[in-house]
């Protein structure tokens, strides 16, 4: 477990194996950098996650007007709602309709069905589209609220954790 536990990074790190193409480190980075992507190569499928909190920084409001602008449907956009930013709740009902303000359709599904995801995540779209995925950060005993985006797991949690999910 500790070698695993080192290998778990707060922000993506670039790894071809696990088809992450870029590492990205303060919030709102990712999707301007996606856009680019798809923009390039419109025959290719470009994946991008981004959170709720991370919605609230201006360079993601930016990337919404251009996704809509652009009618960018080979970009598929996996929103985390779990309710929580760094510092605060997200008022995810407000969030909702400041994205259907921007014009892009968004589906929910439960972040905790992988299934549904998946399901999801392959359909192909003519309207930019956001997948909004719910979440809840409080699956585990030592992710609790606020304190969650901080937490480091000691190997005790890493193993309660796996033996729950495997």
């Amino acid at each position: 477990p500790k070698t695993v536990l080192k290998k778990l990074f707060v922000h993506p790190d670039r790894c071809s194996k696990y088809a992450i193409d870029v590492s990205t480190g303060s919030l709102g980075q990712g999707l301007p950098i996606a856009i680019g992507m798809a923009l390039a190569d419109k025959n290719k499928q470009v994946y991008c996650m981004i959170s709720d909190g991370e919605c609230y920084e201006g360079s993601i409001w930016e990337s919404f007007r251009i996704i809509r602008e652009t009618n960018l449907t080979n970009l598929t956009i996996i929103l985390n709602a779990n309710g929580w930013g760094a510092y605060q709740k997200i008022e995810l009902t407000k969030l909702y309709a400041q994205i259907a303000g921007f014009g892009l359709k968004s589906v929910h599904v439960n972040g905790h069905d992988i299934s549904s995801l998946t399901q999801e995540i392959r359909k192909k779209r003519k309207k930019p589209t956001i997948i909004i995925s719910r979440s809840k950060n409080e699956q585990l005993p030592f992710l609790k609220g606020q304190d969650a985006h901080y937490y480091i797991m000691t190997e005790s949690d890493y193993l309660l954790a796996k033996k729950k999910y495997s």
